[in-house]
Formats: C-alpha cells, sequence, structure tokens
C-alpha cells in the first residue's frame, strides 16, 4: 500500500483510523487568548501586592533577636561540626561500631583543642589590653 492509497483509507476512514479534525473559531481563540491574559496579569498583580505586604511587615516588625557577625560566625561553624559529625556518625553506624569510639574521642580533641585555642587567643588580648594601661 503507497502512502497516496494510506492517505486516502484514512480520509476515507476504511482502515478504521480516522482523523482527528478539531473545530476552530478566530473570535472564540481571540476571546479566550484576551481572557486568558487578563487573569495572568491578575494573578502576578496579586503575587506582587502580597510580596510587597509581607516584606513591609518584615520592615514593621521588630527584630527580636541581633546577633554581631562573630556570634553568626560562630553558630555556623557549630551548626557545620554537627553536620560532619552527623555524616561522620552516619558513615560509622554503617562500616561498624569498633570506629565509632575513636572517631567519637577524635572529634572531641579536636573540638578541645580549638577550646584550647580560643582561651589562649583570649589571654593574649588580655594580656595586650594589661599592657597598654600599664604603659
Amino acid at each position: 500500500m503507497g502512502f497516496e492509497e494510506e492517505f486516502l483509507d484514512i480520509a476515507k476512514e476504511q482502515s478504521g483510523i480516522r482523523e482527528i479534525v478539531e473545530e476552530y473559531d478566530e473570535s472564540k481563540e481571540k476571546i479566550w487568548k484576551e481572557t486568558h491574559q487578563k487573569k495572568v496579569s491578575a494573578y502576578k498583580r496579586k503575587l506582587r501586592e502580597e510580596r510587597q505586604q509581607s516584606c513591609k511587615l518584615t520592615e514593621e516588625a521588630p527584630a527580636t533577636t541581633v546577633c554581631t557577625h562573630e556570634e553568626a560566625l560562630a553558630r555556623l561553624e557549630e551548626l557545620e561540626l554537627q553536620e560532619s559529625l552527623g555524616q561522620e556518625m552516619h558513615e560509622l553506624t554503617l562500616s561498624g561500631g569498633e570506629e565509632l569510639e575513636s572517631s567519637w574521642s577524635n572529634s572531641r580533641e579536636e573540638s578541645s583543642r580549638n577550646q584550647g585555642e580560643e582561651r589562649a587567643e583570649e589571654q593574649s588580648q588580655l594580656v595586650k589590653v594589661s599592657f597598654t594601661n600599664i604603659i
């Protein structure tokens, strides 16, 4: 069966295949596009107003907690440490419990080492302050 014959069969619906024919009315299509455009613009306007309203509320609301840059960095480091410990715990539970104890002691040593470094830095700052007071 050639292409032309198949096309004619489809057109005549002889082969059981029916051609889909959709009704197209240009005026209905134009009306639909206009209403659709109005609905989309109204939706976007509503979103913009809600976004502006939420911005106004956050500007008017008093800040409940104000933290310094150093406090934010300290909290970030704390969260990163928690995350790394969580990942390490997960990996260790998959590989076995023996490594868990050594890993836990290593992380405690690292934490105490960091605290020792912070204390040393604070003491050096105190020494500098007292030295300047003496002079």
